[in-house]
């Protein structure tokens, strides 16, 4: 690719570099892993609530209250039965649930690196089986980890600016907005560097984590814009009891392909050059800076008009 190519000459390209790797399929394929995958995370949960229930008779006496005044007498009496037989069987379930687990997760991340080896147009070579399962078990560690510090951190930062404001007395008016300000940059700085480090280590040869920093910084503002996006629409839908259960079905799975759709081609951007590598370090992450509070400032704007 010749350097200097014009912004959109450069959207072009990527979109026919995308179409030529087969960046739908890929997306379509990440999505359903993704879907499938959360299938045993609910057993898990469900599991855990049982042992909760079981220790906790008082619990348990209060949900079977609830059950019989809320539904019907026939549907009480079946999902009352439903809650006794997972209470009753909640070793058997948890265990087979984290069997399921072990198994759609080494699945899932297999098919993401499978599928951002591809966008980068980096060639699928054979490799041990054994060593390959250690390896995607390693990366699917790995995302974990900086799913859960990142988020966690920017978490954090915004339950404690909301106690700060509590205990100075600063509650409302210009501290909140800034409080929400922050809190909107944290949550993209936050997808920033989980979305750097995944487009750095998740392809079978891994990239400079240096090389990713730009495009991942457009690539969670862009994220930040479908998650509101996908608010709205549940928000929308939640209106409607009719067709809640199914708009967000719906929902789910247009907005969850969206997502791994634009983080796909946001890996195939990388590969389509149109300016020189920046020459510090410090220049990328300026350069990524800059976007991730345009962001947050087009993502407060929204939140402010809307209502959210």
């Amino acid at each position: 690719m010749t350097a200097q190519r014009k912004p959109w000459r450069r959207v072009g390209a990527t979109l026919t570099t995308y179409r030529e790797r087969d960046g739908d399929h890929y997306a379509a394929a990440v999505t359903f892993f993704s879907l499938l995958a959360l299938v045993p995370l609910i057993m898990v949960a469900v599991s855990v609530a049982g042992f909760v229930l079981a220790g906790d008779r008082l619990l348990a006496a209060e949900l079977d209250r609830v059950i019989d005044g809320s539904l019907p007498p026939e549907v009480a009496g079946q999902v009352t039965d439903i809650v006794h037989t997972v209470v009753g069987e909640r070793g058997r379930i948890g265990l087979l649930a984290l069997a399921v687990a072990a198994y759609s997760g080494w699945s899932w991340i297999s098919n993401v690196r499978d599928a951002v080896t591809a966008m980068l147009g980096q060639e699928r070579t054979p490799r041990p089986l054994v060593r390959g399962i250690v390896a995607d078990v390693l990366a699917l560690v790995g995302v974990g980890l900086a799913m859960t510090v990142s988020f966690g951190l920017a978490a954090l930062t915004g339950a404690v600016g909301t106690w700060l404001l509590h205990l100075t007395g600063l509650d409302g008016g210009f501290a909140q907005v800034l409080l929400v300000a922050g809190s909107l940059l944290l949550g993209l700085a936050a997808n920033w560097l989980v979305i750097a480090w995944c487009l750095a280590r998740l392809p079978r040869r891994p990239l400079p984590l240096r090389s990713t920093l730009r495009p991942a910084g457009a690539a969670a503002v862009g994220l930040g814009a479908i998650q509101q996006a996908g608010g709205l629409y549940l928000h929308l839908v939640g209106r409607s009891p009719a067709v809640a259960t199914f708009g967000t079905l719906v929902g789910v799975l247009l907005f969850g392909y969206l997502i791994v759709r634009w983080l796909l081609m946001v890996a195939v951007w990388i590969t389509v050059r149109d300016e020189p590598p920046a020459g510090t370090l410090g220049a990328d992450v300026r350069y990524a800076g800059t976007t991730l509070g345009a962001g947050a400032s087009a993502e407060l704007v929204v939140r402010t008009l809307t209502g959210r």
